[in-house]
């Protein structure tokens, strides 16, 4: 852009041989004119390089980003370079997201402080309102977390995935094949100079006629050209040979429209040469600094082995391109031609291979002889028919009972039949007797496979986010449990105190509910059966505590044969049922065990519990008023601990209590 004669440039262009992209570094925001031109040609932004880029270079684009910056320099960042600051970038973005995660894990944990993982929502309870809002945050609090959790570590991934990406593009291998694509690049662009230089050669010629224009037309140029308007034919676009056919114009106005094409195509594909031999010329240097390739300059020969991927092959053919190894032909079971970038390793041939390989290889002889159905022609024939089809060729022969194997000349004709050949100017040979089998005939030894090492699959640590991830899966759980009160955390610990549990012990919890009680037993070393009406409940305890024993039935129906040294338990309080529990729970204790248990503060539990506690001196204790708040209900509670001290002769417990 040019603005009184002085060029505006807007930032600072680069070209990168290792990547082959051009960018363009803007020193301010680009007029929209400007950055719509970019675009068109292809040009991306990169934020967070803050720059735009073209995926790789054309001479439209170099031009455009000389107009724009005044010169591109080269750019000396290595794909190595940028990978490593593109993986400090993900890591940082790791970092941030999983900063993000553990601060959304702690605001859950702060929901759910005193309510264990599973927690359900009861049904017709005073706190299932409550809980019912606490779940909600809960769960949303869940998920954000560990979707946090989860970009963290895919960032993590995408950060490794650049680094190993920047090294495979850095192997030998893989820049030999990168300078296979460049020479081939490179063939295409001179293949298209040289037919444009030819044709250009021909429209200047001065022996130029309608008729050679009109070929050159039909077999080359096929563009369409714009014929001006005359006296009695208006302005039309059209093909070029169509102008010339129909004498829209001669051959002296269609060179005017051809060679400037030509011209321009010359200049054009000379500037993708000189780009592509720069580019090998980097490219090869670089790989020749790497130390090249295994397999580059190593005599090869057949009968020799070679380490491709996974597995030693034997070279059956070594293929050559101006007299330098290009690929092998092997015995491999998929894909038999390698080329020679694919080579790890090489061992050279031993005699017996060698001749194995010689042997399996070897043609066998071309025999000529008639029959019945042969087609017969001269030498002469049958050389210009091999020459210009595939339909003529020499086929082999399997060996019979009579004659060993051989090769003859066939064509094949119409519905694709066979039909053997018999050259009658030729000397007659017949087909080879069959002969006896030679004994330890060689062998071309198979492909042998490499040891390969058992992929360890390393057991994934779990995290808080992976029990979270569960829980969200799982789901909110809503139970019907109308006289269910879990027991506040603070207090079920009291209660585990109080019961002086000794390890090896028997232990019952006849009320499980939702496992406050079970939680503060969960480190102790005893053996605890737990007992629980609701059949969800139960399940859900069952998962929970997979180390005890969760019975599913009504308590007052529940006997064991065996007692239990100690009973811990918060009963349902509607109706006196805490006094039918308590009394029953007596029943399964074993003399001398002990029991630590929550009743209703009436004048019911007065009469018929509190005597008994104070007669042996054991405790009756009131707790403060609203020690339930939490679990929905201002019940007045006793907290009652004491030691049974004999049995009579029936077997019912007596009511004669001692600490």
């Amino acid at each position: 852009m040019d603005t009184n004669d002085t060029a505006v440039y807007y930032g600072r262009g680069t070209y990168s041989p290792d990547d082959n992209k051009l960018r363009l570094y803007p020193d301010a925001r680009l007029p929209e004119e400007i950055y719509k031109r970019l675009k068109g040609a292809g040009f991306g932004w990169a934020p967070k390089q803050e720059c735009f880029y073209a995926q790789m270079w054309t001479p439209e684009r170099y031009d455009l980003l000389i107009e724009l910056c005044g010169d591109v320099v080269d750019d000396d960042n290595t794909i190595a370079d940028r990978a490593e600051v593109r993986a400090e970038r993900f890591e940082d973005y790791s970092d941030k997201r999983a900063d993000d995660a553990e601060r959304a894990k702690e605001a859950v944990n702060h929901i759910t402080d005193g309510i264990p993982m599973g927690q359900p929502i009861l049904v017709g309870h005073s706190s299932e309102r409550r809980a019912r809002k606490d779940a909600e945050k809960i769960e949303a609090g869940l998920r954000k977390a560990v979707r946090l959790f989860d970009t963290s570590e895919y960032w993590k991934r995408r950060a490794a995935r650049v680094l190993r990406h920047a090294e495979y593009k850095e192997r030998p291998e893989v820049r030999a094949r990168r300078i296979k694509g460049i020479e081939a690049d490179m063939r295409k662009a001179e293949k298209s100079r040289k037919q444009s230089t030819g044709l250009l050669k021909l429209w200047n010629s001065e022996t130029l006629t309608m008729e050679l224009a009109i070929k050159i037309a039909n077999h080359f140029d096929h563009f369409s050209v714009t014929i001006p308007a005359t006296e009695t034919q208006p302005e039309k676009e059209t093909h070029l040979w169509d102008a010339l056919h129909n004498g829209r114009i001669d051959h002296l106005q269609a060179r005017a429209f051809a060679a400037p094409r030509h011209e321009r195509n010359v200049a054009y594909q000379q500037r993708w040469i000189d780009h592509c031999t720069n580019r090998l010329v980097y490219e090869r240097a670089m790989l020749e600094d790497s130390g090249g390739l295994a397999a580059e300059g190593v005599a090869m020969e057949p009968g020799g082995r070679v380490l491709l991927d996974k597995q030693w092959a034997t070279i059956i053919r070594v293929n050559k391109k101006d007299g330098k190894i290009v690929s092998v032909t092997t015995n491999a079971r998929y894909g038999r031609v390698r080329d020679i970038e694919e080579i790890k390793e090489y061992q050279p041939p031993t005699q017996e291979a060698a001749e194995a390989v010689k042997q399996a290889t070897k043609l066998p002889p071309l025999c000529n002889y008639p029959g019945e159905g042969f087609l017969k022609m001269t030498a002469e024939e049958w050389k210009k028919r091999s020459r210009i089809s595939d339909y003529a060729f020499a086929r082999t022969i399997d060996a019979t009972d009579t004659t060993a194997a051989h090769r003859v000349r066939c064509v094949v004709g119409a519905g694709f039949k066979r039909t053997q050949v018999f050259v009658t100017d030729l000397k007659r040979t017949d087909a080879p007797p069959i002969a006896a089998v030679e004994e330890d005939a060689p062998v071309v030894p198979r492909a042998e496979p490499m040891a390969v090492t058992p992929i360890v699959h390393v057991e994934h640590e779990r995290t808080e986010f992976d029990d979270m991830r569960d829980s969200l899966r799982a789901g909110v759980q809503t139970f019907t449990a109308p006289q269910l009160f879990p027991t506040p955390i603070s207090l079920a610990d009291r209660i585990i105190d109080l019961a002086a549990i000794q390890p090896g012990q028997r232990v019952l919890e006849p009320s499980a509910g939702t496992g406050r009680l079970l939680d503060a037993l969960a480190d102790y070393d005893v053996s605890v059966t737990a007992v629980e009406h609701s059949t969800s409940l139960a399940n859900t305890l069952a998962q929970r505590y997979p180390k005890m024993h969760v019975v599913n039935t009504d308590f007052l129906e529940f006997d064991d044969e065996h007692k239990f040294d100690t009973v811990v338990m918060n009963p349902p309080f509607g109706g006196a049922d805490d006094i039918k529990h308590i009394t029953h729970a007596l029943s399964l204790l074993r003399p001398g065990g002990r029991i630590v248990a929550l009743c209703a503060g009436g004048p019911r539990q007065e009469a018929a519990l509190r005597p008994l506690v104070t007669e042996n001196g054991g405790v009756w204790e009131r707790l403060p008023e609203g020690t339930f708040k939490e679990s929905g209900t201002g019940v007045n509670v006793v907290l009652l601990a004491f030691s049974t001290h004999a049995q009579s002769n029936d077997g019912d417990v007596q009511l004669r209590l001692a600490v």
